[in-house]
């Protein structure tokens, strides 16, 4: 790897990992649906393989279809049962998705819905 062989000419110490994390962004974006609630977000909570601090992602106008209807979290929490919640997530570990420490995602430890009014 080229950037270890720059940092071992300003280090005394040995590489022996490396982590890159890659910025992404939606270039051409959609549309929201008429009535959806940017500020309203999903927020999911998954646990990384590291010591380091798990990863947060949230995804703006999380729909009410996804959201627990009975219990003490109902219409709050989100529902990882769900059959479209599940999907999104296996897709997210399998990415793998990570924080940003580099820290891939292994699974989900809790889902619920944050309102920034």
């Amino acid at each position: 790897m080229a950037l270890g062989a720059v940092v071992a000419s300003i280090s005394d110490a040995v590489l022996v990992e490396a982590r890159i994390t890659y910025k992404a962004r939606i270039t051409d974006p959609a549309t929201p649906d008429v009535g959806a609630s940017l500020k309203r977000r999903g927020m999911f909570f998954l646990v990384t393989s590291d010591s380091t601090p798990d990863a947060i992602v949230e995804i703006p106008a999380i729909t009410d279809s996804v959201l627990v209807t009975t219990g003490p979290t109902a219409g709050y929490e989100i529902d990882a049962s769900n059959v479209d919640v599940a999907i999104f997530l296996s897709a997210l570990i399998d990415t793998p998705a990570c924080n940003p420490f580099g820290d891939v995602s292994t699974e989900l430890d809790a889902a619920y819905i944050q309102s920034r009014v």
